[in-house]
C-alpha cells in the first residue's frame, strides 16, 4: 500500500495529534503515551491515504483510457469498437437490429450504414 504524497500523511498525522500537545507539554500525557498516539495515527492517516490514492488511481486510468480510445478511433477514422455513449457501434452496411427491416441493408452499403448510425445514435443509451 502505497500512497503519493507521503507528506501529507505525516501532516495529516500531526494535525490528528495537535489537540494532545497542550497534554504532552504539562505533563498530563507520559511521551511514550504521547508516541504511541503518534504512530496510531500515522498508521490511519497511511492507510486513508492508500485509500485515496487507489481510487484516484483508478479514475484517472478510467479517463485515460477513454481518451485514447477516442484519440486512436479519430486519427484512424474507424469506429474504437464503442461509440461515446457506451453502446458498441455497428458495422458499416450491416443491418441496424430491430427497428429496421431486412430490406433497409439492401437499400446500398452507405444508406444501410448511416441509418445504422443514426438509429443507435437516436435511441438514446446513454
Amino acid at each position: 500500500m502505497g500512497v503519493r504524497r507521503p507528506e501529507w500523511v505525516v501532516a495529516g498525522a500531526v494535525l490528528v495529534c495537535s489537540p494532545m500537545l497542550p497534554g504532552v507539554l504539562d505533563g498530563a500525557v507520559s511521551t511514550t503515551t504521547a508516541l504511541e498516539r503518534f504512530l496510531g495515527a500515522l498508521i490511519v492517516c497511511w492507510i486513508a491515504g492508500a485509500l485515496i490514492t487507489s481510487v484516484l488511481d483508478r479514475y484517472a486510468d478510467s479517463v485515460d483510457r477513454r481518451q485514447l480510445e477516442r484519440e486512436l478511433a479519430r486519427r484512424t477514422g474507424a469506429p474504437s469498437g464503442h461509440s461515446v455513449a457506451g453502446a458498441p457501434a455497428s458495422a458499416p452496411g450491416s443491418s441496424a437490429g430491430p427497428d429496421h427491416p431486412a430490406s433497409a441493408s439492401s437499400a446500398g452499403g452507405t444508406a444501410g450504414g448511416s441509418n445504422g448510425s443514426q438509429t443507435s445514435a437516436g435511441t438514446g443509451t446513454a
